[in-house]
């Protein structure tokens, strides 16, 4: 179930990158052509109105709160393209959303009190995972992960408009695949593991990076992989050692 799940993540994300490579090409060759207007194409074709797309499909995709503000940034950005902007508009958007964002943390914290996290905080605010499993979910904030057990078993990133930095390097891998799954968006990831680890990166960036930047040994662990799974948005990965 889980799996079918990842599969659809993955592969809501690819269509919905192929569909705006598909429409971009119509829309430039209607252009070409003539078919429509300099004003309307810049207006399509422009930073603001892909801003907006994204933060309208990450909410279809269940990301509400990183897909409200995305798609928001987006709209307030367009509307002076568009000449829909005056100066009361400009006064009232900022503090409502604003205010409309900390109203959605408070829900969101109300309606997940446990925030389906399995660590327990040491004194030094690190994050010790209990089971060898992860399930970071960050917005807007900063974690820092190091893991502690014996064998790493891998888990689930979710991180919005923060940062997480998780620490492998005192944790070996078991034989085979170990899954990590990340989805991404505005915000960095690095990651901590040793040189001899096989690390395979399956992730679908979007506008985002995967960058490796390891020492790597000449004694590589060939029977056990730690594989990155998941989706990137203006966003990057790191590894490191």
């Amino acid at each position: 179930m889980e799996t079918s799940k990842r599969k659809r993540n993955q592969s809501g994300w690819g269509y919905f990158t192929a569909l705006l490579f598909i429409a971009s090409g119509i829309i430039v060759l209607c252009k070409n052509l003539n078919i429509i207007d300099t004003y309307v194409y810049n207006i399509i074709m422009s930073w603001q109105m892909l801003l907006t797309l994204i933060g309208i499909f990450s909410i279809i995709k269940g990301h509400f709160v990183s897909g409200l503000v995305t798609s928001a940034i987006g709209i307030y950005f367009l509307m002076p393209v568009i000449g829909m902007i005056n100066g009361n508009f400009n006064i009232y958007f900022w503090p409502v959303l604003l205010m409309g964002f900390g109203i959605l943390i408070i829900v969101k914290i109300f309606y997940h009190p446990k925030h389906e996290c399995k660590f327990r905080r040491n004194e030094k605010t690190e994050f010790i995972s209990t089971d060898g499993f992860i399930n970071v979910d960050n917005s807007l904030g900063g974690i820092r992960q190091t893991i502690l057990d014996e064998t790493f078993k891998g888990g689930k990133i979710r991180n919005r408009f923060g940062s997480v930095i998780l620490d492998l390097r005192r944790t070996t891998l078991g034989e085979g695949d170990t899954l990590l799954e990340i989805d991404c968006n505005f915000g960095g990831i690095e990651i901590y593991t040793p040189s001899s680890w096989n690390i395979r990166s399956e992730i679908i960036p979007f506008a985002g990076g995967y960058d490796d930047k390891r020492i790597h040994s000449s004694n590589i662990h060939n029977d056990r992989s730690l594989i990155l799974r998941g989706t990137l948005s203006f966003s990057g990965i790191e590894i490191k050692n």
